[in-house]
């Protein structure tokens, strides 16, 4: 019995970071979108970027990753933020993304006026 469960939580752990790397393979391309709508090259030096705040190390992980708008001349922090979520959340980077596509909408809107 202890073999099977822990061959049910392995599998499940690999299922979760493989959805875990899908989200955030679409939230880095949402953001080169969110980009190019407000014209920032992908070269900018100031642009919409994905990063965290926290440290990993010692076998511990407290990074909360965020979106960070631009912030020119100093260093990103929760206030430049689109939505944020710890390492490893599904559910966290599902509704991060889903605030990037509203900013995004915001901007085409904007745009269209």
């Amino acid at each position: 019995m202890l073999v099977e469960l822990d061959m049910t939580n392995t599998i499940a752990t690999e299922d979760s970071t493989a959805r875990f790397d899908r989200q955030k393979a679409l939230l880095l391309e949402e953001i080169a979108e969110l980009n190019v709508l407000l014209g920032l090259a992908a070269d900018a030096k100031h642009k919409v970027t994905f990063g965290y705040i926290g440290n990993l190390g010692n076998g511990h992980d407290d990074r909360i990753w965020m979106v960070f708008l631009p912030h020119p001349g100093r260093v990103g922090t929760s206030d430049d933020s689109i939505g944020s979520f710890p390492t490893g959340s599904v559910e966290g980077i599902v509704a991060t993304r889903r605030a990037l596509r509203s900013v995004a909408q915001g901007v085409r809107l904007a745009r269209s006026i």
